[in-house]
């Protein structure tokens, strides 16, 4: 009975955290993409992905993208979420190139 009652509750707590997460990570697909098209019109977020356990936020992009540009799209990305740490790559969509690659590392909380 232990048993099955201690099993309903991690089931439960992980089909929570599921749906959580599910509903959150859509939240942050738009949130960033209307950070990143308030600094460029041009640029598309195209998606968001965990690998290695650090999230990449994928954004279309048709040109080479300055160092001053991304530092914009990463000041944008630390505007709406300050906490986000992982990278932002550009691709040109019609090569399918990384044309430029960012790291986000979140504000350091103020001592």
């Amino acid at each position: 009975m232990r048993k099955s009652i201690y099993l309903l509750m991690v089931v439960s707590l992980l089909a929570g955290v599921t749906f959580v997460g599910c509903e959150s990570g859509d939240d942050m697909e738009s949130k960033f993409a209307k950070a990143l098209s308030d600094v460029n019109k041009d640029w598309q977020l195209y998606e968001i992905v965990k690998s290695r356990g650090a999230l990449t936020i994928k954004v279309e992009v048709t040109s080479i993208i300055s160092f001053k540009e991304a530092q914009k799209a990463v000041a944008a990305i630390h505007k709406s979420d300050p906490k986000f740490a992982g990278y932002i790559d550009f691709f040109d969509s019609r090569t399918s190139t990384v044309v430029r690659k960012m790291e986000i590392i979140p504000d350091s909380p103020s001592t």
